[in-house]
């Protein structure tokens, strides 16, 4: 007898089962605080994200490897800094260190450019940490001039001036590169919860970034000061009562002081 084909007559419903899945909105979420920072920074120029579920990467690019792409340290009040008693005006950044006292140079975004605000406020910094008598010593002090940050009276040379070009070279790495869910699966999920819809919709493989918005990207930065000796810069022929000016001591040998600051970065074209 041949095989007889059966059809039941009704549909047979099952469980409804549900497909998790996270998003989260742009412009939520918060920054890790930092010491101090420069919101208005510089300019970051075309940058991507794009997430590639399949081989579990997430690749960072902007229009060209370059320096040049992170260098708009323009002047301006963009360039102000920002302390604590700022943190209202943010919602996703968190300033620890109170700008009272601080010269105005750094606060209220004069000519200098962010970048020279930026060495002027790590400066500031360190002579509040090392030297009795707290930002009242610098408060009538433009830091801002490197000519003001190597006169020898707080410490004998600038070690800032390579600060600004590692700022944009590591800058420049961290948004030219590709991580791999293997090795950073915290990194790869933060970006795969953060991808655009199209308007089916449907989920995009990108983050979306608006240079006509001028959307802002934060960054936060860590840097170690430490100290060393300087080399001896009396000369004793002018002193005529003395004949040797006495061997270095050392006592911040291993006094290494952390700065955390966090720069914004516009989008552009």
């Amino acid at each position: 007898m041949a095989q007889q084909i059966f059809l039941y007559p009704t549909v047979v419903g099952l469980t409804a089962v549900n497909f998790e899945k996270i998003d989260i909105a742009i412009g939520t979420g918060t920054l890790a605080s930092a010491l101090f920072g420069i919101p208005a920074y510089g300019t970051i120029k075309a940058p991507t994200v794009t997430v590639d579920r399949v081989n579990k990467t997430v690749t960072y690019t902007t229009s060209a490897t370059d320096n040049t792409d992170f260098s708009g340290h323009a002047a301006g009040t963009s360039g102000a800094l920002k302390g604590s008693g700022d943190n209202a005006s943010y919602n996703q950044l968190t300033f620890d260190q109170s700008l009272t006292n601080w010269p105005s140079e750094l606060t209220s975004g004069s000519d200098a450019s962010p970048d020279q605000v930026l060495c002027g406020a790590v400066f500031a910094y360190m002579v509040i940490q090392i030297f009795d008598g707290g930002a009242a010593l610098i408060t009538s002090l433009d830091v801002t001039a490197s000519a003001n940050r190597t006169t020898g009276l707080f410490f004998v040379s600038d070690p800032l001036t390579g600060m600004i070009s590692d700022i944009d070279t590591k800058t420049a790495a961290a948004f030219n590169k590709q991580i791999t869910f293997a090795n950073d699966p915290d990194e790869y999920k933060y970006w795969n919860y953060r991808t655009a819809e199209s308007g089916v919709p449907k989920e995009t493989d990108s983050v979306t970034f608006s240079s006509a918005n001028s959307d802002k990207i934060y960054v936060k930065y860590s840097i170690v000061c430490g100290f060393s000796a300087g080399t001896e810069n009396i000369t004793e022929s002018n002193l005529d009562a003395i004949t040797s000016s006495g061997t270095q001591a050392t006592p911040f040998t291993s006094a290494d002081v952390t700065v955390t600051f966090i720069l914004g970065w516009t989008v552009i074209a």
